[in-house]
């Protein structure tokens, strides 16, 4: 069995949209742990994410918050070297994220592709200064093996002196584990090593041309674009605050070419409820872009109000808001 771990106690919206990033690239059959704390555990109920947790291809665990001032980093390095925390994971094979992670979408590499090793992870630049022989792999986004870990950390306990990515990789021989070559572990994550087209990237460290021509092949936009009026875009209508208009938005937005704006016409009482959603990175780029529009009045109903909005005067209304050309999606929330 194969899973997917995170940890995080926070209520913010890079949350929602790191682990969806992560749920939309995984094999449906590898549920995703959420490992929170009593403070995020409704905002994680009531998001985005609520579908998945109602099907357990997201499952969540309350963990107890570190306490002191420690700081992250030393709680992550405990937790992940704490064989009780290790035996609540439910893969055999484990692919850990955080939150600064993103699954690319242009790869020609699967998470299945590297089943065969017990640890890999993006591989460090000789500028780390690690032991000799240390080379792969950052933890950030990380497969492992469950019960190499656990034989591992039961032989010899970590001792806190380096990152447990480090440690991990500087002992693992121990239990006769297989890390990825470099030259694989490229190819599976980028952090301070340029590859093109990885799985995944973790916090990358790399030059301002790297990072630009990273960002130029996997369509990642870091600044809003230029105000140029398109030449094809996505609409859609909905006046109700539900977290399903959210999430359909959000899957046709990262299946859209990344060009292709959405507009969302919406009404006054679920204005505030988008801008305060996950889709705020995109309103803030202008890759979604919003309008008022008045809801319809009467008994009609729904049917009767989308035939009239896209045809005679409403229609002529979307036309005009609409980008060159007539916009080639309308999306709905009981498409398949």
């Amino acid at each position: 069995m194969y899973s997917a771990v995170t940890f995080d106690f926070r209520n913010i919206d890079m949350l929602i949209y790191t682990i969806l990033n992560i749920r939309h690239r995984l094999p449906s059959e590898w549920p995703i742990q959420i490992f929170h704390g009593k403070e995020n555990y409704q905002f994680l109920l009531n998001s985005t994410l609520s579908t998945y947790i109602k099907s357990q291809q997201i499952i969540l665990h309350e963990l107890t918050p570190f306490a002191g001032n420690q700081g992250w980093g030393w709680y992550t390095n405990h937790l992940l070297t704490n064989s009780s925390f290790w035996e609540k994971i439910l893969g055999e094979k484990v692919l850990f994220f955080q939150m600064d992670t993103l699954f690319c979408a242009n790869t020609p590499h699967k998470i299945t592709d590297y089943l065969m090793y017990d640890f890999i992870g993006a591989p460090w630049h000789s500028k780390f200064h690690l032991p000799p022989g240390i080379v792969v792999g950052n933890g950030g986004f990380s497969l492992r093996n469950k019960n190499k870990t656990i034989k591992l950390l039961k032989m010899k306990p970590y001792n806190g002196a380096v990152p447990e990515d480090v440690w991990y990789s500087m002992h693992f021989h121990l239990v006769n584990a297989t890390i990825a070559p470099i030259e694989v572990a490229k190819t599976f994550s980028v952090e301070s090593i340029f590859y093109e087209r990885p799985v995944a990237l973790h916090k990358p460290v790399l030059d301002d041309h790297e990072i630009k021509r990273l960002f130029d092949i996997q369509s990642i936009r870091v600044t809003a674009p230029k105000k140029i009026k398109p030449m094809y875009s996505a609409v859609t209508f909905d006046f109700r605050n539900i977290d399903m208009l959210i999430y359909t938005i959000l899957n046709i937005r990262h299946r859209l070419p990344s060009e292709w704006p959405i507009q969302i016409f919406h009404g006054k009482e679920n204005y505030q409820f988008l801008l305060n959603s996950t889709l705020s990175t995109y309103i803030k780029s202008q890759q979604i872009i919003l309008h008022e529009l008045t809801p319809f009045a009467g008994n009609q109903g729904w049917g009767w109000y989308i035939n009239h909005l896209l045809t005679k005067d409403g229609g002529a209304y979307l036309m005009k808001s609409a980008p060159a050309r007539i916009p080639s999606t309308h999306t709905r929330l009981d498409a398949e």
